[in-house]
């Protein structure tokens, strides 16, 4: 709903103030976690998606160095990680006239994503935030972790090409016990058994699981399934295509180059797959130094769906901990027998 007047909000979202000022074409929100919000729309952005019961966003000051973190955001978002699930970006404004500087900015760095306009003071002291939006709240993601949120937007990520309604459970993601190791997904038929001392994860919409690590360790596991990337190239091998799409996720996230270190065609009966070995640094966290990380990945494609299983962590903790994680992807099925 547009309006061209003053309008005032009610309660707080993050530290919103609890007046908003007068907003010329201002869209107010009208249910969500940003329910009453006043929002300017920056070229086509229509305030729904503001208003979907998952949603990712980023609040950002109206400065260069944040647009390079917004440009990586909308990267992330595009992803088979992450498919299927809303995201928009709003700009916090010193005033309204700066709508088509912005507007400009984000037209030349090709940002595909929503984008809205606030003259709210939203971020106090800080430039730039990641928040999730589920069941009419806002859960920050602690240092723009561009990583932790892909992994928790898989877990909520709702069933693509399926109707939502009020019976579908908005629980939190259940915790299997490890008992029983192999983990058996009916609905997109894959297996995989998870290394002794291994508990799982299981996404509200049953494409797969994200790995926890025993109590000190930090290595990340994940198994998955989602609707096939298509290249362009027809002679591209679909796991491949899939791979690629990983990797140019993981360049968003990373200091510098993704490199990859081997490259394995792998079969599983008449199925061909791709099993590749990579290395990238991943910035530090709370004033860490940056870290170099070393992962793996394996693919197939079957009947138009990807199947994938990933792991990774700290290069010194990956090494001491190969044979695990061979046995592990080695583990994987992209078939139920």
């Amino acid at each position: 709903m547009k309006y061209n007047s003053c309008v005032k909000s009610k309660g707080l979202w993050f530290v919103w103030l609890a007046f908003v000022p007068c907003l010329l074409s201002a869209e107010i929100v009208q249910k969500g976690a940003l329910a009453g919000r006043s929002l300017l729309p920056i070229g086509k952005a229509e305030v729904a998606v503001a208003e979907s019961p998952l949603a990712a966003v980023m609040v950002l000051k109206h400065a260069a160095p944040n647009y390079e973190q917004l440009a990586r955001f909308d990267a992330v978002m595009q992803t088979t990680a992450t498919a299927g699930i809303p995201a928009f970006a709003i700009v916090e404004l010193e005033n309204e006239d700066q709508l088509d500087v912005v507007e400009e900015i984000v037209q030349q760095r090709g940002v595909r994503m929503p984008v809205f306009g606030s003259t709210d003071e939203i971020l106090g002291d800080e430039n730039a935030k990641l928040y999730i939006l589920a069941e009419s709240r806002a859960t920050p993601i602690e240092g723009m972790d561009l990583n932790k949120l892909s992994s928790e937007l898989a877990l909520l990520r709702p069933p693509q090409k399926e109707v939502s309604s009020p019976d579908i459970s908005t629980s939190a993601p259940v915790i299997l016990p490890a008992k029983n190791p192999l983990y058996v997904n009916q609905r997109y038929e894959f297996s995989v058994r998870w290394p002794q001392g291994w508990n799982y994860r299981v996404a509200r919409n049953n494409d797969g699981a994200v790995g926890v690590a025993p109590a000190g360790s930090e290595l990340e596991a994940r198994v998955w399934a989602a609707p096939e990337i298509k290249s362009s190239d027809p002679a591209d091998p679909p796991a491949y295509v899939q791979i690629k799409d990983y990797l140019d996720y993981l360049k968003t996230i990373a200091r510098g180059e993704v490199r990859v270190k081997s490259k394995l065609k792998v079969f599983d009966g008449d199925i061909e797959g791709r099993d590749y070995t990579y290395t990238y640094v991943r910035a530090g966290k709370d004033g860490k130094p940056d870290r170099k990380y070393r992962g793996r990945i394996q693919a197939f494609v079957v009947d138009g769906i990807a199947k994938l299983i990933c792991a990774e962590g700290p290069e010194e903790e990956f090494r001491k901990e190969e044979e695990t994680i061979d046995k592990f992807i080695y583990s994987f099925h992209p078939t139920i027998d």
